[in-house]
C-alpha cells in the first residue's frame, strides 16, 4: 500500500465512527472539503461508492461496511503502536549506581531490586558493595545507602531500621546457659580490623544493661568474611539480622541472646549532589517504597 492509501483509510475511519464527513473534519482538524475529496478518491480507488450521500441520513453500503472494519483495525494498531513507542520512551531508563554496605548488599537490598526491576525494567542497576563511606562528591556513584548504628535508633528513617543481632555456630554454644552475660563472658569474638576491642553492649528485657567484655579471636575487614567465620565455630559476631535469615533457619548460626537488645542500624539515603537522571530518582522512591 501507498502512504496515500493508509491516509485515505484513516480519513473514512473517521467518517465512520463520527457518522458524517463534517464530524470526521472536526475529528482531524481538516476542512469538509478534503474529507470529502478524500472520500472520493477512496471510493474511486476500490471501485465502488462507500457511502449513500443524502441530507437525511448516514449510511454505508455493504462496500463501506466491509472496509469500514478493516479501516478502524488500521487505525487502531497504529495508535497502540504510538502508545507503547511513546510509554518506552518516558519510562526511566539507563545505568543508575549505588553503594552500599557489604552487609545490606546481601541480606537487605536484594529484595527491594526486584521490586525496583519489577517497577522498572529498563533501569539498570550497578552495585558497588563496599565497606568503606564512598565520598558521592568525588565518585560517579548515583546513591548511597547509609547504615548509622545506635543502640536506641530514631523512631523513623527513610529506609527503615534492622535490629542487630549476635550469632555464632551452634557448636560453640551448645552447652552454654544461664543469664546473657555469663553466656557471653566465655566466648570470644570476630573483631573488625582498625576497630579497639569493646565490650558487647545492650540491654536486658527489663531495661538493665548487658556490658560484657570478650577476647577478640581472629579480626577481619569484611562483614560477609565474619559471618562465614562465625560459622565456622570461630567466634561470636554481630550482624544485621536481615543478613542471616537463611543461616538461621537452616542452623548454621543461631541467635545466642534472642532475650537481650543490641541495637540497630538506621537507613537512609544520600544522593550524588546535582540533578539526578530520571532513573536515579525513580530508584530513590522504589528503595523508600520498599519496605
Amino acid at each position: 500500500m501507498a502512504l496515500r492509501d493508509y491516509r485515505l483509510l484513516a480519513i473514512f475511519a473517521a467518517i465512520c465512527e463520527a457518522r458524517s464527513l463534517r464530524g470526521a473534519a472536526r475529528r482531524l482538524a481538516l476542512s469538509p472539503a478534503v474529507v470529502s475529496e478524500g472520500l472520493s478518491e477512496l471510493e474511486g480507488l476500490v471501485g465502488q461508492r462507500l457511502v449513500e450521500r443524502t441530507t437525511r441520513r448516514f449510511a454505508l453500503t455493504a462496500a463501506g461496511r466491509d472496509l469500514a472494519s478493516a479501516a478502524q483495525a488500521m487505525v487502531d494498531q497504529a495508535a497502540s503502536g504510538l502508545a507503547s513507542v511513546t510509554s518506552t520512551r518516558t519510562e526511566p531508563r539507563g545505568p543508575v549506581s549505588l553503594t552500599l554496605p557489604t552487609e545490606l548488599a546481601l541480606g537487605w537490598l536484594p529484595d527491594r531490586l526486584a521490586a525496583l526491576q519489577r517497577a522498572h525494567p529498563l533501569i539498570e542497576p550497578r552495585i558497588h558493595a563496599v565497606d568503606t563511606v564512598v565520598d558521592l562528591e568525588r565518585s560517579a556513584i548515583d546513591i548511597a545507602v547509609r547504615a548509622t548504628f545506635a543502640l536506641d535508633p530514631p523512631a523513623t528513617s527513610a529506609l527503615g531500621t534492622i535490629p542487630v543481632i549476635l550469632v555464632a555456630a551452634p557448636q560453640l554454644v551448645a552447652d552454654l546457659c544461664g543469664p546473657v552475660d555469663q553466656r557471653l563472658a566465655g566466648l570470644r569474638q570476630i573483631g573488625f580490623l582498625g576497630q579497639s576491642p569493646a565490650p558487647i553492649s545492650g540491654r536486658h528485657r527489663d531495661g538493665s544493661p548487658v556490658d560484657v567484655a570478650m577476647a577478640v579471636s581472629v579480626a577481619v575487614n569484611n562483614l560477609f568474611v565474619a559471618k562465614e567465620l562465625a560459622i565456622a565455630g570461630f567466634g561470636v559476631t554481630r550482624v544485621l539480622a536481615t543478613s542471616v535469615t537463611t543461616d538461621l533457619a537452616t542452623g548454621r548460626l543461631i541467635n545466642i541472646a534472642p532475650e537481650a537488645w543490641f541495637g540497630a542500624v538506621s537507613l537512609s539515603i544520600i544522593c550524588r549532589p546535582g540533578a539526578l537522571s530520571p532513573a536515579a530518582v525513580a530508584t530513590v522512591r522504589s528503595l523508600e517504597a520498599t519496605r
